[in-house]
């Protein structure tokens, strides 16, 4: 079994062909989703979608969208049932004022500690910020989404006890940083995504159901089988969403 631990199936064309898109996952082994919600638009959308197996939901605004900002009350009456908060963070490459994009992942980060819920972390250019920011407000962990920089810029997310989540880019042979990352990141520190629609795999666009080239690539790089990766990784992922059996 592989877990997608990061795929917007609320957001088109995924939103459109849902049945589609579960059963082309189940097909290729990939049997449970992580959702997050990028905007408070789309909570009501995921509450209903969380109803279905196999799908597990996260809720939080996104620093695009920092802007619209966070009613506490509202997101933990959101989170009720939720496996995450997310997908929250900074991204310093958008013209969303900073200070209102740390206002709002704060919020978010106190309100994750205080429920003890794991945070779907989304970060562009803006590393050293967020590092500063966790270390001072300290969640209980999470992912660190998406990501394609260096080992040496991921090893301070991994000492403050935060899992790596790779996609499509360590599918793609001109992407050193990302596919370094993979082969020297921790056994047990890593997890598997899509970020589908948004993120392509090598030739192409990406669903959950491309989660199998993502861990195929992994493999290759760390020199290890598809299946143990897929074993290794859907362990890690239960136990940082607190689904650990």
């Amino acid at each position: 079994m592989l877990i997608d631990t990061h795929c917007h199936l609320l957001d088109e064309p995924l939103k459109t062909d849902i049945e589609g898109v579960l059963e082309r996952a189940a097909d290729r082994t990939v049997e449970c989703l992580l959702v997050p919600t990028v905007c408070r638009a789309d909570w009501e959308g995921l509450k209903t979608l969380g109803n279905r197996k196999g799908i597990l939901t996260a809720f939080g605004v996104h620093p695009w969208n920092a802007s619209e900002g966070v009613d506490d009350s509202l997101l933990e009456k959101a989170l009720s049932g939720a496996s995450a908060v997310g997908e929250i963070g900074l991204d310093w490459k958008v013209p969303i004022p900073r200070t209102v994009q740390l206002d709002c992942l704060e919020t978010q980060l106190r309100l994750a500690r205080k429920l003890r819920l794991p945070v779907l972390l989304h970060c562009r250019g803006a590393f050293c910020e967020l590092l500063e920011l966790l270390s001072s407000i300290a969640p209980v962990g999470g992912i660190l989404h998406g990501y394609s920089r260096s080992p040496g810029q991921m090893r301070p997310f991994l000492d403050l006890g935060f899992c790596i989540g790779f996609g499509g880019a360590v599918t793609r042979s001109g992407a050193r940083n990302a596919r370094a990352s993979a082969a020297s990141v921790p056994d047990g520190r890593f997890v598997l995504e899509t970020d589908s629609p948004w993120i392509g795999v090598e030739g192409g666009p990406s669903e959950p159901s491309s989660l199998p080239l993502v861990a195929s690539a992994i493999a290759a790089v760390r020199g290890a089988t598809p299946s143990r990766i897929a074993q290794d990784t859907t362990s890690t992922a239960m136990r940082v969403l607190g689904r650990a059996q």
